[in-house]
């Protein structure tokens, strides 16, 4: 799985800098150095890609994984968040709501919108069985629009190959 994630940010970060926009959008080069204190799933993948930005998403780098923990401490509707909150990772955004790997088991979790800010809802759901699951299903994969309803990222994927 690891190879198609590689395979697929290479392909969108070509037709990224064929179209000019290199540097804004995408998946980013790999990571240079990877703490060792993130989770190895999590580690693989920032050394195929350092984090990935599109309209909708957020993946998160390096960098941004060392600030952006403080961010579950408002979810009080969710004991199982605010209880052990060091069981639980921030690794990115979508549309703004907090996308959380679950350091226990490895899973992707997310706020599905439900039309309420995120720290209102009463959804917090698994989005993917491991961050790069994730990454290659459904951040570079078909699955990108059942989170968002953004549409400007899958015809990006489509030339680059990454989808049929």
């Amino acid at each position: 799985m690891i190879d198609d994630v590689r395979r697929k940010a290479a392909a969108v970060r070509a037709v990224i800098a064929a179209d000019g926009r290199a540097g804004v959008f995408g998946p980013k080069e790999p990571a240079a150095a990877v703490p060792a204190e993130l989770p190895e799933r999590l580690r693989r993948l920032l050394r195929v890609m350092d984090g990935c930005v599109t309209a909708s998403v957020f993946l998160y780098g390096t960098a941004e994984i060392r600030t952006g923990q403080g961010t579950l401490q408002v979810a009080t509707a969710f004991p199982e968040i605010i209880d052990d909150l060091d069981r639980w990772l921030v690794i990115g955004e979508i549309d703004g709501a907090p996308l959380v790997l679950d350091r226990r088991d490895g899973r992707v979790w997310w706020f599905p919108d439900t039309g309420v800010t995120w720290w209102d809802s009463t959804e917090f759901v698994p989005v993917a069985a491991d961050v790069i699951d994730f990454a290659g299903r459904v951040l570079l994969g078909a699955d990108y629009g059942t989170l968002t309803i953004d549409t400007r990222w899958e015809p990006l994927l489509r030339r680059a190959g990454a989808i049929g």
